[in-house]
This record gives structure tokens, sequence and C-alpha cells, in this order.
């Protein structure tokens, strides 16, 4: 939903206030990801499924419009500019009333310009409760010939108080069953569950977080039928969707005694970029966006004191480790499993010049901003632990007679074991025809 700059900045004022705005989500069924792999579900057999959805507010994200947007509403709704002074330029220092004419309007929209350096804007996603470079005020400057617009920018912070749902509908396709069918059905399923394949993510932090060295952090965690292990990199504690590139290099996590990668990976460099798409399976046919492609190939800069100015969308950065191979036509897995399993993250930073200062992800400086009494150990850094998320194979069974009622969501056991227990005989004709198939090629 588009927040108009009038109603951020009521009166050129910063002073908080509340805004209640309104907007629609669409939330496809098998975009939730427990529900991925649902195609058609025999309600009239099994019952209806109830579907309880929390929302967080904590969630959103917030992004500034090319200033000239605001303008060109300014102009369409025929409002005001708030002047202001600047002893280096000529802005008018009265309110300046916008003509409506159509050079006045063509002018307007073309001819806007930073007021000076410090008034970019940031062109990304910025996370709610984290402060991110937003127009501030509009100025309209003198000119001999011509009417030239100007912009300046703060740093402002959005913070959702609540939200309410209002309505909420689903669509669901129906089919001309007849009753004989239902029957089938009914009886079928009472006998044999239905199998849908789901996975799951647990989510947890690690115990330390970055430090002038790079990353040295640990857990203990069980592993269930673990399919791959994807690391986020917060740069604050409220980060929920938005991760930039940590820049860097010997990165690996170690579990299972095991390396993964065996080298350690560099965050900026091509091979890395071209794993994750294979991990993201997005080097085939599915195609990436460009904010994923720019987390990996356009990060922040580096350059002490630097400007945290992004000139694109890069806060889709994910590490992804993928720990499980497919065999048999994705028929068997071999996930890993694991009681007590001990895990380690290491890195080093990219860059660490000036006494480690040039380290982005630790470094959480903005706008050319200096320590108070230059001090730069006082610079404020990252304090926001890696976030581990272990995804995991798991499986819904529907039937009329299983134990606890007619839907199951089982977390707790690997493919094999459940068509092995469900369906015997496919479990072995399948298997001997892979037997067989191995036997021929090997």
């Amino acid at each position: 939903t588009y927040l108009s700059y009038w109603e951020l900045h009521r009166q050129n004022t910063l002073t908080p206030h509340q805004i209640k705005i309104g907007f629609t989500v669409n939330i496809a069924f098998d975009d939730i990801l427990c529900f991925q792999a649902f195609d058609l579900f025999p309600n009239a057999a099994l019952g209806d499924l109830n579907l309880i959805v929390t929302l967080s507010p904590n969630a959103l994200v917030w992004c500034c419009v090319d200033p000239a947007v605001s303008l060109k509403e300014c102009v369409e709704r025929s409002l005001t500019l708030i002047g202001g002074t600047n002893e280096n330029t000529n802005a008018d220092p009265a309110v300046a009333s916008v003509a409506s004419t159509t050079m006045e309007f063509h002018q307007a929209v073309h001819n806007i310009a930073p007021f000076d350096h410090s008034c970019y804007y940031d062109h990304r996603w910025t996370q709610v409760h984290t402060e991110g470079r937003c127009m501030t005020q509009l100025f309209r400057v003198r000119h001999a010939t011509r009417s030239l617009y100007s912009y300046q920018g703060k740093d402002i912070q959005i913070i959702p108080e609540e939200i309410t749902v209002h309505h909420a509908v689903s669509y669901i396709v129906g089919f001309e069953v007849t009753q004989n069918e239902i029957r089938h059905l009914k009886s079928y399923y009472s006998t044999t569950p239905m199998v849908v394949p789901s996975e799951v993510v647990r989510r947890e932090s690690f115990t330390t977080g970055p430090n002038l060295d790079g990353l040295n952090c640990s857990m203990t965690r069980q592993l269930l039928n673990v399919k791959e292990i994807c690391v986020l990199f917060p740069r604050r504690a409220t980060d929920l969707v938005c991760f930039f590139n940590p820049l860097l290099t010997n990165l690996s996590l170690e579990f299972a005694s095991k390396r993964w990668p065996e080298k350690g990976c560099d965050t900026t460099s091509d091979e890395f970029y071209r794993s994750q798409l294979e991990a993201a399976n997005l080097d085939t046919i599915l195609p990436t966006t460009e904010a994923f492609e720019n987390s990996y190939t356009q990060p922040v800069s580096r350059t002490f004191p630097y400007r945290d100015r992004s000139k694109t969308d890069n806060t889709s950065f994910i590490w992804i480790t993928p720990c499980e191979r497919s065999s048999a036509n994705a028929f068997f897995f071999d996930g890993i499993n694991s009681k007590s399993e001990s895990i380690s993250l290491r890195a080093t930073p990219k860059y660490s010049g000036l006494a480690g200062y040039e380290n982005t992800y630790l470094n959480l400086n903005r706008n050319n901003d200096t320590p108070p009494n230059g001090d730069y150990e006082k610079m404020k850094r990252n304090d926001a632990k890696p976030i581990l998320c272990m995804v995991s194979d798991s499986f819904w069974l529907f039937s009329t007679s299983l134990p606890g009622g007619k839907a199951i969501y089982d977390t707790q056991s690997t493919w094999n074991s459940v068509f092995a227990q469900y369906f015997p005989n496919l479990y072995s004709t399948m298997l001997q025809a892979l037997n067989a198939q191995y036997n021929n090629e090997f």
C-alpha cells in the first residue's frame, strides 16, 4: 500500500503520530510451506480443513518511493509545497502554492533533485522498527526561467502498533462427485491413509553474534529429517524479513562430522552465487528475482566512512546449505537424523581495513556518521545473533480411522518409513525395481 508524503509528515514535523491504513493480502493456500504439496483434497470423505492464520505486524516492511511520485501527488492534488531556507541556496522561504498549469506540472516532476548529498533515500525495503532514509521536505527553488524542485531526507522509523483482520475469504474449486464415489472414498480412506508430503522449518538463534574477527558460533540441536540448513544474518534484533550480504569469507558450517562446504565460501564470489541459485532451485526453469540477485552481487558499500545508500533492493540474502541427496526420482531420501548434533558456524570478515571498520556486518553506522568525540570504539555494533533454519521433511496423514483424529501432521517420521508402514506392497515393489536399476547401471 502507498503511504502519502502528506500522511507521514503533516505540517513538516517528525512528531510521531498514528496513521490507520488498510490493504489487501492475497495468500495462496500452497504458498504456506506446510501445505505446498496440496493439490486436491477429498473433503467430502475426510471433512473440511480449518486454517488458523497468525499475522505479526513486526514482519511488515516499508520502502521510500521516488520523491518525484510524492511531488506529482501534491501537484495533482493542488496542495502546497513547504518552503525552507538555507544560506547556501535560494530556496523560497515562504509556503509556495503549486500552480496547476501543464508546464508547471511537467517541470515539477522532471526537475526534482536532492537538496544535497545527505538527501539520498533508500531504494530498498526496510524492516519496521528500523530506521530508513525517507524524503521529509519538499522545496521550490528560485530560478530565472523555470521552476526547480528539491527535497531533503532524514531517517524515519515506522512502528506498527496493531493489526486487525476485517475480512477473510477463500475460494474452493468443487466437483460433482456422486454419492457412490463418496462412499467409495470413505471406505478407501478408512483403511489406507492419504499421505501428503510437507516441510517444516525450525528456527533457532546461535548463542553469540559477530565480532571483529568474524563469526565463531555454536549450538547443539536435534536434527530430524533435515534436508537443508539455511543461515540468516540479521543486523538488528528486529530483523525478520530483510537480510543483507554480511560480506564474509571462509564461511562454513560444521555438523555431522563434516564441513559444509569443504573449502569454505566467500559471500561475494560468483561461485557462491551460482551455488545459491542451484540450492534455491532457481538455476533451471524458475527465474530469480532482481532483489535476490542484487543481494549477492550488489552488497552495501564497505568504504569507511561509508554511506549506507542502496541504489536497488538487496535485502533477500540467505545462505542455503543442502544436506540431503534425493534418489530414485525423489522417492528415497537420506536427510540427516541425529538426537544431539553440535553445529558450528565460522567465518572471517571479507574486509577489515581501518581496524575492522569496513566490516559492515558488525558496524552499523549509517549516513557518514562519526562516533561521539571521534572514539571509533564506541561505534554502534551489531549484537544480533545469526539465525539457523533447519528445513525438515514432514507429512500429512489423513484417514477416517487414524488415532487422535482424521489428520496428523507427522514431523518425526522419514519418507521411507511412512511408505514402508502404510504402503508396504508399493514400497517393496519400488525397492525391487530400484535395486534392479542400480545393478544394471553399476
